[in-house]
């Protein structure tokens, strides 16, 4: 994980996983804490859970898909539900193709940001999530099956190298999750630095026995 956060490679899941944990929970914790204290009203997912919840709706096993939605919710003892899903997901299996899904649940959308520039199939499975999340969150305004919908939002960056789209997508990530516009221009360079230092110390606390695991359904520690 940490040697394809280093230049020329593309950042892989492990690293991407990694980096939007932390930062999710980072998110949180300032919400929180802010005098008066905000609302936290989007729910991250990282790209290993993403591949798993794809896999899960795929396969018609939308009670599992579910059950991981909500122990992310719940894990980090928030309430109600979220209004916003902010997704960091892997195109099918192409290593080289990162796209975002942004699930609002108070109007049923789908929008998906790409700044892939070659070729690629369609991938029908972020639409089967509405499944699943129709079942863990069932008080909201869902579209029904037959209007499903999936916006694709294509960002043309001619500078941005392929090696790049992994981080690139990362940063829509973040933008959306904060509340910025997803084509919001990015510092590729400073964000890969950035991933690069997450999984470093992640890396250290774990070489140094201080990495904590937070079981599920607990409160998270935030020094962690």
């Amino acid at each position: 994980a940490l040697n394809s956060t280093t230049r020329g490679q593309q950042v892989d899941e492990i690293a991407l996983s990694i980096w939007t944990t932390q930062t999710y929970k980072r998110y949180v914790r300032a919400r929180l804490t802010d005098n008066p204290a905000g609302i936290v009203d989007r729910l991250f997912v990282p790209p290993n859970m993403a591949d798993a919840i794809s896999n899960a709706v795929y396969n018609g096993q939308h009670g599992n898909a579910c059950g991981m939605l909500r122990e992310m919710w719940t894990t980090f003892g928030l309430p109600g539900m979220p209004r916003l899903l902010v997704v960091l997901a892997r195109h099918r299996s192409e290593n080289d193709h990162w796209v975002v899904h942004r699930y609002s649940l108070p109007e049923g959308t789908l929008m998906t940001y790409d700044s892939y520039t070659g070729r690629s199939i369609m991938d029908g499975r972020p639409l089967g999530w509405w499944f699943a999340i129709r079942i863990a969150w069932p008080n909201a305004n869902y579209p029904s099956p037959d209007h499903l919908e999936q916006k694709m939002v294509r960002l043309h960056r001619p500078a941005q190298l392929p090696i790049d789209n992994s981080v690139a997508a990362a940063g829509i990530w973040r933008n959306i999750l904060m509340g910025s516009r997803g084509e919001r221009s990015l510092d590729l360079e400073r964000l890969r630095d950035l991933i690069n230092t997450e999984v470093k110390n992640l890396r250290q606390r774990k070489i140094l026995g201080r990495l904590s695991i937070t079981a599920p359904r607990q409160a998270l520690n935030w020094e962690h």
